[in-house]
């Protein structure tokens, strides 16, 4: 069961976001915007976002003092983040390499980031457990919870790449606050019910909300089309 479950896991977090974004490539015969969307993520996360978080920051005594004695709003800080600096990023990286793309090199873009983010959080450390035999000491449910979440989380990063790009296309500079509140919103949340109402739960609840961002900027994207918003 745990064998099934580490497989589960590695194919959610690094086989499914490595298929995805080649049929994706391949699909549109070019690889830009699967790449754009990695490289965002790279520099506004992996390079300057969470070293600030954990290098930077935490030298300040005030944010050390914040930090404790208010966890919630504390909280609340990291969640809306991790929201300016990946939609942000999202808009500017878009606005730049995609203004005359299509809404599949926008699906592909959020493929990429959230693969790539899938795979360094989580695929490339799951790939050494199965290998090293790590695996054999992991709760089997815990394995299965990783690999759902990075699902949800892909799920989400193409839901909000959508409708940046709709923000960009359609020149409605409002969706970028709405995609900063909403990615805000979902890590808030996930987080928050992690500690108090427990992991499946919490899986559930990503797992709407991420859908339910994917369904609306499609669903934003086609009726912006087809009121000639977007060429």
């Amino acid at each position: 069961m745990t064998l099934t479950a580490c497989l589960f896991a590695l194919f959610c977090s690094l086989l499914l976001p490595a298929g995805a974004g080649t049929y994706l490539a391949l699909r549109a015969k070019k690889a830009a915007p699967v790449l754009l969307g990695a490289a965002c993520f790279t520099v506004f996360q992996l390079l300057t976002r969470l070293p600030l978080l954990q290098l930077v920051l935490p030298r300040w005594a005030g944010y050390v003092l914040f930090q404790s004695e208010h966890p919630v709003w504390y909280l609340l800080l990291l969640s809306l983040s991790a929201g300016v600096f990946e939609e942000c990023g999202r808009y500017l990286v878009m606005r730049r390499f995609l203004r005359t793309g299509g809404p599949v090199d926008a699906v592909s873009f959020g493929v990429g980031h959230g693969g790539l983010e899938a795979a360094a959080l989580v695929g490339v450390s799951l790939a050494y457990l199965l290998f090293s035999g790590g695996y054999l000491a992991q709760p089997a449910g815990s394995l299965f919870l990783a690999g759902a979440e990075r699902l949800f989380a892909m799920t989400a990063h193409v839901g909000f790449s959508v409708l940046v790009w709709c923000g960009v296309r359609g020149k409605r500079p409002l969706l970028l606050p709405a995609a900063v509140a909403l990615h805000g919103a979902l890590d808030f949340l996930a987080v928050l019910l992690a500690r108090s109402a427990g992991a499946w739960l919490t899986e559930l609840v990503a797992a709407v909300f991420a859908l339910a961002v994917l369904a609306g900027s499609l669903i934003l994207q086609k009726n912006m089309t087809n009121r000639g918003e977007i060429a």
